[in-house]
């Protein structure tokens, strides 16, 4: 799909007036910054297009429509003016028409139009057609009086460090998005992660997780702002969750905005469904040891001086006599939060692989195929120390075969090379076996032909074992992939073998 700008930025001339003498305005500034960060993201010039001479009053020119209608994103930045301005709004509108003749408004569950807002707005006089979507703030809340400081480098460091970081995070999105429209039939989506919307004193953590996980390539759901009325909020909520692995939810002092209908806050309400169907999915998956969704509850440091509904809702989830499966409710630092939810989406991510890969096995075994052989080789000394690989191989519906290590010398030297001519896959396991064994296995590798295969190995490797030594540290090598397990059996690792295993046969 191929477009004239990459990024068409929609805002109020007035919006960009200096605020100092000498200094350029913030929609320039902004505009310069992005397309830096954006370049550098993306690991070239982006095509970024505003107007920068046509005021509120002139003519709508088709050279300005043409912009917009061909152009892959539209950046709009949110202001009291942008609103009250027909030219601004015909833009936003006539992008969102445009789009939906060029591959849709919306690119899977990415928006082509980024809301970024520079000052707050009233959310009822934003258009029906962007409501929806996320915004990048610009702003902050000050604490006590509760008025928006603006991230601008004429208030300050902070606030210059805080327009940083919220343009890194846009610029990672539209990258996101510009990609997804290159390749639009990129596959099946990645793994996702729920993260349930704070209220203004957490969205700082909140906004580090996010950009976290979308860091270790995991979506991250809602991708729209919750609607402000309970029945339609749960429906979203629901239908966001039944999409994800892990539910993530952060709870501080303050109890949040209650939808209209009900009688519990927002973050109450994303706290009971996440509850809800980790009990539905984990009765779901029973029949087949499957787990169902995970749910992780943190609480801010100063959640115990919470007002008091925030504390009615705090020790209900304390005091829960039957928490739902996977649920876990923490109180650590936020570093130690993101680790653990890093380590809950990998082990959920490589249980859905296995689960994936049983059934694939168990089909081709159903219709009549042989399973597939790994030959798992290892040194004596490390029979014990193979086993949690072999099992786990074995699990994903493997048949696995390690060596012998006693008999007859002749009789097991022709066992191995049967098992090397007949098998689809190979890893030799390179822990306690030294630098010699290593070489004489690779020797093993460059005679298979004699032995009388003649099909390629479908998928090989060696796994780099504890313990660490300077062979290893050193091995360079083109005749197998190198896995690293430095630490000891990494599910993960194995990930580009398997998929090469199950690939056509």
């Amino acid at each position: 799909m191929a477009f004239s700008d990459d990024v068409f930025i929609s805002y109020a001339h007035l919006d960009n007036q200096a605020l100092t003498a000498g200094s350029e305005g913030w929609i320039s500034s902004f505009a310069d910054a992005l397309g830096k960060r954006l370049g550098e993201v993306m690991g070239k010039p982006p095509r970024i297009w505003r107007d920068p001479k046509l005021q509120g009053n002139d003519v709508f020119g088709d050279e300005l429509a043409a912009r917009y209608q061909h152009a892959a994103a539209l950046v709009s930045v949110f202001t009291p003016r942008y609103l009250a301005s027909d030219w601004c709004q015909r833009e936003l509108t006539g992008f969102w028409q445009a789009a939906a003749q060029s591959g849709g408004a919306v690119q899977g569950h990415k928006a082509r139009v980024f809301k970024v807002v520079k000052t707050p707005v009233d959310s009822q006089r934003v258009p029906a057609l962007v409501q929806p979507l996320l915004g990048y703030e610009f702003y902050r809340l000050q604490p006590g009086n509760g008025r928006p400081l603006e991230f601008n480098k004429v208030y300050g460091a902070e606030a210059e460090r805080d327009f940083w970081v919220r343009l890194n995070d846009l610029a990672y999105d539209i990258a996101d998005l510009l990609k997804q429209l290159e390749q639009p039939d990129a596959g099946t989506p990645p793994p996702a992660a729920y993260l349930a919307t704070v209220t203004s004193d957490l969205r700082e953590p909140h906004d580090a997780l996010r950009r976290e996980l979308l860091r270790q390539g995991w979506r991250v759901l809602p991708t729209v702002e919750l609607p402000l009325v309970a029945a339609e909020a749960e429906a979203l909520v629901r239908a966001q969750m039944a999409q994800v692995l892990l539910s993530v939810h952060l709870l501080g002092a303050t109890a949040g905005l209650v939808p209209e209908g009900s009688d519990e806050s927002m973050q109450a309400l994303q706290a009971r469904i996440a509850a809800e169907q980790a009990r539905s999915s984990a009765r779901a998956n029973d029949h087949n040891h499957g787990q169902g969704l995970a749910r992780l509850l943190w609480l801010a440091p100063d959640a115990d001086s919470a007002e008091a509904r925030q504390r009615a809702l705090l020790d209900a989830l304390r005091d829960d006599p039957i928490p739902a499966p996977g649920s876990d409710l923490l109180k650590t630092s936020f570093e130690a939060l993101k680790t653990e939810v890093v380590r809950r989406m990998q082990a959920a991510q490589d249980a859905l692989a296995a689960r994936a890969a049983q059934a694939t096995a168990l089909t081709a075994q159903a219709a009549g195929g042989q399973p597939t052989r790994i030959y798992l080789v290892c040194s004596a000394d490390d029979e014990a120390a193979v086993q949690p690989l072999q099992e786990h191989l074995f699990g994903l519906g493997f048949e696995v075969v390690l060596p012998l290590f006693e008999g007859d010398e002749s009789q097991l030297r022709e066992l191995n090379d049967t098992e090397l001519r007949d098998c689809d896959g190979l890893l030799l396991y390179y822990g306690a076996g030294g630098e010699l064994w290593l070489r004489q296995k690779l020797a093993e590798l460059r005679r298979l032909p004699a032995l009388g295969r003649h099909a390629p190995l479908r998928a090989s490797g060696i796994c780099i074992a504890p313990p660490a030594t300077p062979a290893k540290q050193r091995l360079l090598t083109r005749e197998a992939p190198l896995i690293a397990m430095p630490d000891g059996f990494a599910p993960a690792a194995l990930q580009a073998f398997v998929t090469a295993l199950q690939g056509p046969q």
